[in-house]
């Protein structure tokens, strides 16, 4: 952007925002609060817009202020400039080293770092809605993931304590099977009241089929005796296996409901066939992949770029000079979300790629570490995923296999082998 009319810094709060406004030219800042609510937001961006004639206004604000972001993007005549909140931080203790902090301190250094230095910084340039639509489902079914993850953490512990044998008799606590099973028979004594027809028929109602298996539970609620026979403990127990197997089902259910939309966004979008070409990728990575990528191909300039956004290249710790020492060490600020989705990416190509497989068998003979491994195969597949995102082409595993032949890489006489 040529010339802006205002920079302002912009410090987010529940109940108000401190917005602190320097006019171009200007060497007085004008400090001021407004309503955290969506009528004083979008009455502040018309003002904006009136007082200084619809020339472009660069606003400051951390990252991960979502709500302010999503309302203030809408505005043509306001720039966002997204600033890591470490960022901030730290340019504010350069000038207040006695750690001295207020939301107009914060507003005032967010509108400082966005007038002097926003030619150091990126505008924020939201991606199309589909896209930006696969981000936030995509990060939020994580949050599902992880939440239903801790209270099945939650749920076999409490079992432990006065029904182990469910264990065993649910099968895996995360699926629908492990809850009708604990919702039907929440203690070993109203599993050993039931006849074992019943229970045979509940297994094979929920797709257990090995004849095998269904006997050896039922032998095992027949032979097994109750941990403890406190009235107390096992009723309180029941109770609260029923509350916690009620979180699991609606946590499964709320996967699945995000699941079919990412599903009907993911199949209708414009980038979806080349992507979907790559080993490992389905319709959970797949919209992950497409969220950091986007569809504007000036996003990111080389792959290294993209490398660097999703954390998995490392970097390079130097002092003494030119013939100092350097130390090369993986990457800690980023994003957490953006990195687990290319190292978990590169857990699945190994499943479904051939020199994937071999790659992974190497370094593991190597004695290097599992995330080791997959954060360094991470960054080789996003030089192909970027090539194949600018060209818009999909992924070929031949064609692939033939570079590393030509290039004498040790991964294809592995492979040949």
């Amino acid at each position: 952007m040529d010339e802006f009319a205002a920079f302002v810094g912009w410090d987010w709060a529940d109940k108000e925002h401190q917005i602190c406004l320097c006019k171009a030219g200007s060497a007085n800042n004008e400090q001021r609060a407004i309503k955290a609510t969506p009528e004083a937001l979008h009455e502040w961006a018309a003002q904006m817009r009136l007082r200084f004639g619809g020339k472009p206004v660069a606003v400051g604000i951390e990252m991960g202020r979502g709500g302010v972001i999503w309302a203030l993007m809408a505005y043509e005549h306001i720039v966002l400039y997204l600033i890591n909140p470490c960022a901030s931080a730290n340019f504010r203790r350069a000038f207040h080293v006695s750690g001295k902090k207020d939301d107009p301190v914060d507003a005032d250094t967010l509108c400082e770092m966005v007038q002097k230095h926003h030619h150091k910084l990126r505008a924020f340039a939201p991606a199309d809605a589909a896209t930006r639509e696969l981000g936030l489902l995509g990060e939020n079914r994580r949050k599902f993931v992880n939440d239903k993850t801790r209270v099945i953490n939650r749920e076999g512990a409490h079992l432990k304590t006065y029904y182990p044998q469910a264990l065993e008799l649910a099968g895996d606590l995360g699926r629908p099977m492990a809850c009708a099973f604990l919702e039907r028979w929440p203690t070993l004594e109203a599993a050993k009241r039931a006849r074992p027809a019943t229970i045979r028929q509940f297994y094979l109602d929920h797709h257990c089929r090995s004849q095998e298996k269904i006997d050896k539970r039922l032998e095992l609620i027949k032979q097994s005796v109750p941990l403890t026979q406190d009235v107390a403990v096992v009723e309180a127990g029941r109770v609260q296996t029923l509350a916690l197997v009620g979180v699991v089902s609606a946590l499964i259910e709320s996967i699945a409901l995000l699941d079919e939309r990412m599903e009907t966004v993911y199949r209708d979008h414009l980038e979806h066939d080349w992507i979907e070409s790559f080993p490992g990728v389905g319709p959970v990575m797949g919209p992950r992949l497409l969220a950091i990528l986007g569809v504007d191909r000036s996003r990111f300039a080389t792959a290294n770029e993209l490398q660097c956004f999703t954390g998995v290249a490392p970097i390079t710790v130097s002092s003494g000079g030119t013939d100092g020492s350097k130390v090369v060490i993986r990457r800690l600020r980023r994003s957490k979300f953006v990195h687990q989705t290319v190292v978990e990416w590169a857990g699945l190509f190994c499943q479904f790629s051939e020199w994937g497989r071999a790659y992974y068998a190497r370094e593991s003979e190597a004695g290097r570490p599992r995330w080791a491994i997959l954060r360094s195969l991470g960054f080789k597949l996003l030089r192909i995923l970027f090539r194949c995102w600018q060209s818009r082409t999909n992924y070929s595993e031949e064609t692939y296999q033939t570079a590393l032949k030509l290039r004498g890489s040790p991964i294809a006489a592995q492979l040949a082998a």
